[in-house]
């Protein structure tokens, strides 16, 4: 028997297991972003997501979704919300919340 054969004969065995930490629902599809940075910006990163125990992909997410929900959720109650014909703001600060179509 060969290396080859005997590899395959354990790998037919196995479970498939690798899971990955996206954020996304189960079943949700996910897409992936690429960005360039400076070496010394990708060192620092590695360096940041390591402190925080995590890799840079899910510390990137983690920012990401926290600016986002900064700029786009509003931190009023929802008995401020007002619905008219054009979609749905806030009453309090006036943010644009949903975009009647």
């Amino acid at each position: 028997m060969s290396i080859e054969d005997a590899m395959a004969e354990v790998a037919d065995g196995l479970e498939l297991t690798v899971h990955r930490s996206t954020g996304a629902a189960p079943g949700e599809g996910t897409v992936q972003i690429l960005i360039r940075a400076s070496r010394a910006s990708r060192d620092r990163w590695k360096e940041a997501a390591a402190r925080m125990g995590v890799s840079v992909a899910e510390m990137v997410r983690q920012l990401a979704d926290a600016k986002a929900a900064e700029l786009l959720d509003c931190p009023h109650p929802r008995d401020r919300w007002r619905n008219t014909r054009y979609g749905t703001s806030c009453g309090h600060c006036g943010q644009m919340l949903s975009r009647r179509r």
